[in-house]
């Protein structure tokens, strides 16, 4: 489990740097675009489609930082009135039909290979795979992040089960042993 864990944590390293590089390039290809249109016999239009593309990485490789690092957005208003076990079994349960449609966009975006990489951009005429390429990696970095998290619930259950009622905060950490 601790590599699987230090492999989702170098992802996610990568993910970070990868979604900020694309994010600080799409500023300076739109402040190149800009000067360009007030110079004379200057046209970079090709940056609209590799803004586009880095646009993608930002979105899509991004969220799967996000959800890595467990900084999105939930809704826990129904979740916390679960009493202890329904809790768990809904977590395990959310974590693993978030891995099911990961898996499943994941593998439609690689379904889409055939017919993506002989259609090409119009300017730079890259092939329109390089566009979904984003959504592939994402969906695969979230898949990995919910099958560890699933298995961490999994392995804390069976870990807590062995724990005699009333020591459970002593164990995790949240009141000091007598």
């Amino acid at each position: 489990m601790k590599q699987f864990r230090w492999l989702l944590a170098w992802l996610t390293h990568i993910e970070i740097v990868a979604s900020v590089t694309a994010l600080a390039t799409i500023c300076l290809l739109t402040l190149a675009t800009l000067v360009a249109r007030q110079l004379p016999s200057v046209s970079i239009l090709w940056a609209e489609e590799v803004s586009l593309l880095l646009m993608k990485v930002v979105a899509f490789i991004g969220a799967a930082a996000m959800y890595a690092t467990k900084t999105f957005i939930a809704v826990d208003g129904l979740y916390d009135r679960l009493p202890g076990r329904a809790r768990r079994i809904a977590t395990i349960g959310g974590w693993l039909v978030i891995a099911l449609f990961a898996a499943v966009v994941a593998a439609q975006g690689m379904l889409t290979y055939p017919r993506q990489i002989i259609a090409r951009s119009y300017l730079l005429e890259w092939p329109k795979f390089y566009f979904t390429v984003p959504l592939i990696i994402g969906a695969a970095s979230i898949l990995l992040s919910s099958i560890y998290y699933a298995l961490a619930e999994l392995l804390a259950w069976r870990r807590d089960a062995d724990i005699p009622p009333g020591e459970e905060q002593i164990v995790a950490g949240t009141e000091d042993a007598p």
